[in-house]
């Protein structure tokens, strides 16, 4: 037999940063994560359906991302902790007392639906 789905993604760019952090840098013009009001730009990754990606390789990462078209996947993220020109001045900055556990307060969940990544979505 040959195989069953597409090899499909998230569309999310990501990059590793010098501490081994997984950041959104962008996304793939018409994938489900651009649309995903989860999903932002300067996002870390911290786990992919429950599978911390600490010490993944960005290659590691690739093939926990991707799937079968039109399953979806489980990405924890970290929201940037600067809001520069936020709105809210209201708001306190929040002081973390331990950074021990990834899953520490202002993770969420945003479930992102994979899709068959074609060339003419990587063409501008």
């Amino acid at each position: 037999g040959g195989d069953g789905g597409r090899r499909a993604g998230t569309g999310i760019r990501f990059a590793a940063r010098d501490d081994g952090a997984f950041v959104i840098k962008g996304f793939i013009s018409g994938s489900s994560a651009e649309m995903n009001p989860d999903v932002q730009v300067e996002d870390v990754l911290l786990a992919v359906d429950g599978s911390s990606v600490s010490g993944a390789m960005i290659h590691e990462l690739a093939s926990m991302l991707l799937g079968e078209e039109g399953t979806s996947v489980r990405l924890t993220l970290r929201r940037a902790p600067h809001h520069n020109g936020a709105a809210g001045n209201g708001a306190s900055p929040a002081t973390l007392g331990s950074l021990c556990t990834p899953f520490s307060t202002g993770s969420h969940v945003a479930l992102v639906e994979r899709r068959a990544l074609t060339g003419a979505e990587a063409s501008p």
